[in-house]
């Protein structure tokens, strides 16, 4: 009999990966292909199992990846440039904040350290007003 050689789907890699990260806390990238530098988007949310918004926060995880994996389908990265420009990766960026604010404070000053031009606020005002201070 051979030996099965199926392969993950990017699904299945992406629920494994999202299972690890709600599970032990942490961050979750997921990038597109695409030539040169990517655009990045970085967010908080929460990710843990127990705390105030984690329902919320997996519930905008799986909506971000069914999103990325169309972008990667059909677009193949973002044209930063115009029409004609090769298509750059776009990159997820989202960090577990475990519906705290404090935890936001921290994540955002560290996404504007790093550079990133693209946030989106976390889940819930009581968390948002913080991440919105940083902005």
């Amino acid at each position: 009999m051979a030996a099965s050689t199926a392969m993950a789907t990017p699904t299945v890699v992406w629920l494994v990966a999202s299972f690890i990260s709600i599970v032990a806390g942490g961050t979750f990238r997921f990038r597109t292909n695409g030539i040169g530098e990517p655009v990045v988007i970085a967010s908080s949310m929460s990710l843990d199992c127990c705390s105030k918004h984690h329902s919320g926060g997996r519930d905008i995880l799986h909506a971000w990846n069914f999103f990325m994996e169309w972008f990667e389908t059909h677009r193949g990265g973002i044209r930063v440039d115009g029409p004609s420009s090769p298509p750059r990766p776009l990159e997820l960026l989202i960090v577990d904040d475990t519906s705290e604010a404090a935890h936001v404070t921290n994540i955002y000053e560290e996404f504007v350290a790093r550079g990133v031009k693209l946030l989106l606020g976390p889940y819930g005002s009581t968390l948002t007003q913080p991440a919105a201070r940083m902005m």
